[in-house]
């Protein structure tokens, strides 16, 4: 859809502005503007003209300027906050010699002209140019002449997004007593799961603190010279794999011959260890008792217990 961008024309002579109109086409063929520090630049494949044919007029002198942030044309949108744009002017059919330059509104134009041209030639300049706090630009012109305008590119700040946070969370497995089930054989088969927790995947600082707290009853049970080992681990998962690469152990505690009601000072297990899961993860305390004598005595009579676990979320 064709569109008619406006100008203001500043006639100093007169000391006063004119409204000039144009009418905006499509052209073909893009051009990529310079790289602008800490922005990002959006090139218009369809070139829009922001003064369009049969363009502007100027006298020798006289500056127009033009708002381009903020505005549309033919379907091509500048965002408000556009900060500078990369033109194409042309002159069109002067009535002499004289020169064209793009600059920023507010400021006086420096260095050389954006285009030169000869009587009644139509001649093409580039002009990457920053945008007024208020994203308009100027166009001074030295003789007589119409000029086309075109939009090659805008450029605006570079959105540069959020850092993504992460809370440094503690989980926790609740404190329990409990029986152990089973003693000797394997501890993948036969450790005595004392809770769980699910924490999302990432690096966690485990500290777990257990231990056993002796017999449920006396030790008649137990053969002359045998004696009960424990260990407590830290599971990645419900179960221990074969090959033993998912789990930390603590162990090698004597427990105690002494009934748990009884006994003063239980002999206490620590485990202080880096977790890393790539996913969300199960994790598990297991604690286990074996005998000397690689029996099985004592199932049903070694209390243990896990004082405090805690993981926390490193970032």
């Amino acid at each position: 859809m064709n569109e008619t961008a406006s100008a203001e024309v500043k006639r100093p002579r007169k000391g006063r502005y004119a409204l000039a109109a144009a009418v905006a086409v499509v052209a073909v063929g893009g051009v990529a503007a310079a790289g602008i520090a800490n922005a990002d630049t959006t090139p218009t494949p369809t070139n829009p003209y922001i003064v369009g044919p049969p363009g502007t007029s100027l006298n020798a002198g006289q500056t127009t300027t033009i708002q381009v942030a903020g505005k549309t044309f033919a379907g091509t949108a500048v965002p408000s906050n556009a900060t500078a744009a990369l033109v194409k002017i042309t002159s069109v059919n002067p009535s002499s010699a004289g020169s064209l330059t793009v600059y920023t509104t507010g400021t006086r134009p420096t260095g050389g002209a954006t285009v030169s041209y000869r009587r009644g030639q139509n001649a093409t300049g580039t002009a990457n140019v920053q945008l007024d706090n208020r994203g308009r630009l100027s166009v001074y012109s030295s003789a007589r002449t119409r000029f086309t305008l075109q939009l090659q590119s805008f450029t605006t700040p570079t959105t540069t997004p959020p850092v993504p946070t992460c809370t440094a969370t503690i989980s926790t497995i609740d404190p329990s007593t409990k029986t152990l089930a089973a003693v000797g054989g394997s501890i993948r088969a036969g450790a005595t799961d004392f809770g769980s927790v699910t924490l999302p995947a990432g690096t966690y600082d485990a500290r777990v603190i257990g231990g056993f707290t002796g017999f449920n009853n006396n030790d008649t049970w137990l053969p002359q010279g045998v004696f009960l080992t424990g260990t407590m681990t830290v599971v990645k998962g419900a179960t221990i794999n074969a090959d033993f690469t998912n789990n930390v152990t603590a162990g090698g505690v004597m427990i105690p011959k002494s009934d748990s009601a009884t006994l003063t000072q239980d002999p206490t297990l620590a485990i202080s260890t880096f977790l890393i899961l790539d996913a969300p993860t199960e994790v598990h305390i297991k604690l286990f008792a074996y005998a000397s004598n690689s029996g099985t005595a004592g199932s049903g009579q070694v209390k243990a217990n896990v004082q405090s676990a805690q993981f926390r979320k490193l970032c």
